[in-house]
């Protein structure tokens, strides 16, 4: 085993005992032979502790690590790597799934060159109950340049992954900084920080699966949260990729209108002052060239027309 390059899924949980548990198995249901779990308590109060005080009794490969107090959803993420051992990491929420072969394919991929720095799949999105919702889409390009990748997400051609499908080369992600708090959008920053070192790689199978549900981070997360974290990422990311002005303004259109179909009209002339106080009028100007656009995709969305992702 020794001769195999030491893989990491780091799980960070936080009262979910339930779907923790499915996950866990998931990560210890791995075809591959070397992996390390960490997992990350953020101060449970359901019965995690006592839970994992068993299992770590039964599998040597699991380390835990338990947060005295709840420190935050980033600030979790963001302890990982100084916990990690392994050459690759991938960052399992706890209510998310990996197929038995996840790691197997995604080492095998990488190893096939140093300059590969983050891998994907494509991903299940399943409901509360595990019901399939729908797939993440099949793209055409396998292997590209991480700034292609880059390019493609800001200019919405491609979604940003979801984290359970991505596997970065722990090397490239600490030259990065590591995970950085932007808020909620850890996942989005990181992707495009780890990808700007090196070549990404696409896997057309499905190896994991994200739960979508009213109460999980992603759904609950209030608009102005997620645009203020969107933001945050996006001038991270711009201190390893220049983002060319065409690019910036379909990125805060990309945030925009993923998020419409849950704000009320009057809600985005409220978004517009706080912006202009938070940030300046110059962030805002593409606001005022498209915003009769951004009327048209509300109506849309209203009849039920047209779906933002």
């Amino acid at each position: 085993m020794n001769n195999i390059p030491l893989f990491s899924i780091a799980i960070p949980t936080f009262n979910r005992l339930e779907y923790f548990k499915l996950a866990l198995n998931s990560a210890l249901a791995q075809t591959y032979q070397n992996v390390e779990i960490v997992i990350l308590d953020n101060a449970s109060s359901d019965g995690t502790q006592a839970y994992l005080n068993d299992v770590i009794t039964q599998h040597s490969n699991i380390t835990v690590i338990r947060n005295d107090e709840n420190i935050g959803f980033a600030r979790n993420i963001m302890q990982i790597p100084q916990y990690i051992k392994g050459k690759y990491l991938t960052v399992l929420s706890d209510d998310d799934l990996l197929m038995p072969t996840f790691v197997e394919l995604a080492v095998s991929s990488m190893e096939t060159s140093e300059n590969i720095a983050l891998w994907y799949c494509r991903t299940q999105l399943i409901d509360a109950s595990g019901a399939n919702l729908r797939l993440t889409p099949d793209y055409s390009t396998k292997v590209e340049e991480g700034a292609d990748f880059i390019r493609d997400i800001i200019v919405c051609k491609k979604i940003n992954p979801y984290w359970c499908s991505v596997v970065y080369r722990v090397k490239n992600l600490i030259t990065i900084g590591g995970f950085v708090n932007v808020g909620n959008a850890l996942d989005f920053a990181a992707n495009c920080c780890v990808a700007s070192q090196g070549m990404v790689v696409f896997n057309k199978k499905t190896l994991s699966f994200y739960r979508s549900y009213d109460t999980n981070l992603t759904r609950k997360t209030h608009f102005f949260e997620w645009f203020e974290s969107e933001y945050a990422a996006f001038q991270h990311i711009q201190k390893h990729y220049f983002f060319p002005i065409k690019m910036a303004d379909k990125f805060f259109s990309r945030v925009l209108v993923s998020r419409l179909n849950k704000i009320k009209c009057l809600e985005l002339f409220d978004m517009l002052s706080y912006g202009v106080h938070r940030y300046g009028v110059g962030v805002y100007f593409w606001f005022f060239i498209y915003l009769p656009r951004f009327f048209v995709k509300i109506f849309l969305l209203k009849i039920g027309f047209w779906n933002a992702r």
